[in-house]
């Protein structure tokens, strides 16, 4: 299960980005990216490989949008997926310490 909301700026995830997840993601990426270019992950519980799959997706689709996706606060999990998978290079993390 994965849950967002938009606030201040920043749309906050919290759940799994996993492969159970990416697509009701992508298929609600406007609604998600609607008033942002930040996704809040410190509340992701989950990933896998789909769940980066989706982030490289979402920032391609955010590039094609004219926009500069930033992914704040992922976990280590994430991190290493993104490192094994080379996924480092193109998605873009960033630390913040922001709260819901």
């Amino acid at each position: 299960m994965i849950d967002w909301k938009n606030q201040d700026g920043v749309c906050w995830l919290a759940g799994e980005l996993s492969k159970s997840t990416a697509s009701q993601l992508w298929h609600n990426r406007r609604q998600l990216l609607r008033d942002t270019d930040i996704l809040e992950l410190s509340d992701i519980s989950k990933v896998d490989s789909a769940g980066v799959a989706l982030l490289i997706a979402l920032t391609a689709w955010a590039k094609q949008e004219g926009r500069d996706l930033k992914l704040s606060n992922p976990n280590e999990n994430l991190l290493t997926l993104a490192r094994v998978g080379d996924a480092i290079k193109v998605l873009r993390f960033i630390e913040t310490k922001t709260s819901a």
